[in-house]
């Protein structure tokens, strides 16, 4: 009997709206316990965790309301040959496929419209100004396709976590952080004037 030892999981990352696909096989987590999972802009969009129990537990920053979410998977239901998507659970909406690479559906290239994803999807409730956050993102966006975000560490993979008011960012290395203010148009203002953001 031949045992499945790989899979893929498929998502969409939250700063960017690039398609993030990375392959897992079950040997990742032979010294390493915990494997986190960026795109190619520095976000970090999840985590999977081999548990002592044997399970594996999958983390991802949820697209839709700006919250993480944790999944737990057996081995067989992991590494399995059954194709599953991963939901928001606040709103059930689709935020990743976890399964074989020949069963994960076609994705979008890349969407850099993030207003018109958030418009379509209604969740614009979320952010206390969606415009305002709409508008820093966008100018985050930029920022990251020139590797404009970056900790004095050396360190270019940076942690992002979005809330309704702000974005907070942390340097997995260093632990250093930073905090963006999304609130106003002043702070619009403040972002567009950034060439560069450097966790110090």
């Amino acid at each position: 009997m031949l045992i499945p030892t790989c899979t893929e999981l498929v998502l969409r990352c939250g700063l960017c709206q690039s398609v993030v696909t990375q392959e897992i096989s079950a040997f990742m987590f032979q010294d390493h316990p915990s494997l986190p999972i960026f795109c190619d802009c520095g976000f970090r969009v999840g985590e999977v965790k081999r548990q002592e129990d044997g399970l594996y537990e999958l983390k991802v920053a949820c697209i839709a309301c700006g919250k993480s979410h944790q999944y737990q998977f057996s081995y067989q239901d992991f590494f399995g040959t059954v194709l599953h998507p991963v939901l928001c659970k606040r709103s059930e909406s689709t935020l990743a496929y976890l399964g074989p690479k020949e069963l994960q559906p076609v994705q979008e290239a890349e969407d850099p419209c993030l207003n018109s994803w958030v418009n379509e999807h209604g969740y614009d409730d979320f952010f206390d100004d969606p415009q305002i956050m709409m508008g820093i993102l966008n100018r985050l966006y930029d920022m990251t396709r020139n590797k404009g975000i970056y900790c004095c560490c050396g360190n270019k993979k940076i942690a992002i976590k979005i809330y309704p008011d702000r974005i907070f960012f942390s340097c997995p290395e260093c632990k250093r952080t930073f905090w963006l203010l999304a609130e106003s148009r002043g702070d619009i203002e403040e972002v567009e004037q950034m060439k560069e953001i450097v966790l110090k």
